[in-house]
């Protein structure tokens, strides 16, 4: 039970305040059970250059195959890699 209990407790975010310098675009669905966590992300995140966009009406999952959704996600992450890498 010692990994099951590693896995329930693993916070991939811990060190985000040191490590997460480089530019940084989080998309999240207003609707998404995990949103906080990209709340989180983005409160935590030490760039310089970060952002933050919410897509209104979708949940996580819509962020993959929901064609207005992912047509407004590529909307906001072309420019965004067009300009950082």
């Amino acid at each position: 039970m010692r990994s099951l209990n590693q896995i329930i407790t693993y916070d991939a975010y811990h060190m985000a305040e040191v490590y997460l310098t480089q530019p940084i675009q989080i998309v999240a669905g207003s609707l998404a059970g995990s949103k906080w966590m990209s709340d989180d992300l983005y409160d935590r995140a030490s760039s310089q250059d970060k952002r933050y966009h919410i897509v209104e009406g979708a949940n996580h999952m819509d962020l993959y195959d929901g064609k207005v959704y992912v047509a407004e996600v590529i909307s906001v992450l072309a420019p965004f890699f067009e300009e950082t890498l």
